[in-house]
This record gives structure tokens, C-alpha cells and sequence, in this order.
């Protein structure tokens, strides 16, 4: 024996169809805000911290020309479950004003206001609520410009075949360096070192530049460093 099913009556689908419709709505409005009232907490690792209104008389160790420092920072974010789960590594980037910087060691906080997406499909504003992470101190540096003496080491490699490597003029060098007070003093007291490498120096150099030079007779080949080198 089979059963069949009897059709579904176009009166039971219509009958209060305002109410129906009603408590359609109220449901994905309440799946909605529950869903997003679900918390999580999720570490972002190695975020960017970009520095903005830097004095310029003022400079901080390891801050790149774009205004990025070499250093990175692990965040612990705390906010919505759904956006929390879809950030990744280089959706986020830390901003300071360095105009809040009132002494030289400052301990950085980094709060939401700090935060910038890359992602135009991330809301932080208002998904994320909390941010937190290990000390992280900024320290703000005078920027100088000083001379530092640099040594002219024993090159390393072998001279191209049919050349001998007999010396190099000069021995030393003074270099002109703009950067923080701090990391200039440390190169003046240590100075700087440059080795160069012989294998980077070709035959056809060489026999170009004693063709040119005219030197007949003349074994001595002067090559100059090119400035790439350097």
C-alpha cells in the first residue's frame, strides 16, 4: 500500500501570511544579533606598527623609511566570532601618533583606536572589542648626522685569472651617516668595516680598463669600486 501526501493547501500558506512573514523577519534578526553577539579571542602574530607625526629633529631605532619599524608586535583580540575567525596575518596594522610620545622610553598601549584593516571586508571598529599584547617600549631617539671612520678589509675571492691582487687605496674611508644619536655614537666608537669580494670582478673589466688607459708596458690595473659596492 502506498501513501501519497496531500498537496500543501494554498490557504494554509496564505491564512495570516502578515504574521508569518513577521516572525520569518523576527527570527533572522535574532539569528543575527546572536550570532554576532558570539565572542572569540584569537592572536594575530607579527603586525606591523607604522609611526606618524615623528618630530624631525626625532627618529626611532629600527624605523624604516616608509615609516614602519623593523620590529613587529603579537596582538590578542577579543570580538566578534564570525570577524575574529576571518582575520589573517596582514589584514592588520598597528598606527601611533608619535606626537603622544612624551618621553624617551614610552611603553606603547594599543588599543582598537590604533588599529587600521587592510581589509576593506573587516569592520573593527565595531567587531573588535578588546586588545591586548606584551610590553612593547618605543624609544624615541635625537636624529644626527655624524662622520664614521670606516676600515677597508683584506678582500676575500681570488683575482680573474691572469691578474694578482696587490692592494688597496685607500685604507680608509670617512662616511657621512644621519640616524639616531644612539646607533651613531655606537658606530663612531666601533667604526665600520668593508670587505670586498674579487670574485665580483670579471677578466673583461679589467682588460677593458688596461686597454683604455693606454699603458703600455704597465703591468697595474687600477679598478675602481663601483658604487654599488659600497
Amino acid at each position: 500500500m502506498v501513501e501519497t501526501m496531500e498537496p500543501i493547501s494554498p490557504y494554509f500558506v496564505l491564512h495570516n501570511w502578515q504574521r508569518k512573514l513577521f516572525a520569518l523577519i523576527a527570527a533572522v534578526i535574532i539569528w543575527f544579533l546572536v550570532s554576532h553577539s558570539i565572542t572569540d579571542t584569537k592572536m594575530i602574530r607579527n603586525v606591523p606598527i607604522r609611526i606618524y607625526n615623528l618630530p624631525a629633529d626625532k627618529t626611532i631605532i629600527g624605523l624604516l623609511p616608509n615609516g614602519i619599524l623593523n620590529k613587529r608586535i603579537n596582538l590578542i583580540l577579543s570580538g566578534s566570532k564570525d570577524v575574529i575567525e576571518q582575520i589573517r596575518p596582514g589584514d592588520l596594522e598597528v598606527n601611533i601618533d608619535a606626537a603622544a610620545i612624551d618621553h624617551a622610553d614610552w611603553i606603547v598601549q594599543i588599543g582598537k583606536k590604533n588599529l587600521v584593516s587592510l581589509n576593506p571586508n573587516i569592520d573593527i571598529a565595531s567587531n573588535i572589542n578588546s586588545v591586548s599584547h606584551t610590553e612593547f617600549v618605543i624609544k624615541l631617539n635625537r636624529l644626527v648626522t655624524a662622520k664614521v671612520d670606516v676600515q677597508i678589509m683584506p678582500p676575500i675571492g681570488e683575482a680573474p685569472e691572469g691578474y694578482q691582487f696587490l692592494g688597496i687605496w685607500p685604507q680608509k674611508l670617512v662616511q657621512t651617516i644621519n640616524g639616531p644619536e644612539e646607533e651613531i655614537m655606537r658606530l663612531q666608537s666601533k667604526g665600520l668595516e668593508l670587505t670586498f669580494d674579487l670574485n665580483e670582478i670579471s677578466k673583461s673589466s679589467l682588460d677593458a680598463i688596461q686597454e683604455a688607459s693606454g699603458a703600455n708596458g704597465n703591468n697595474e690595473v687600477a679598478f675602481p669600486v663601483p658604487t654599488k659596492w659600497t
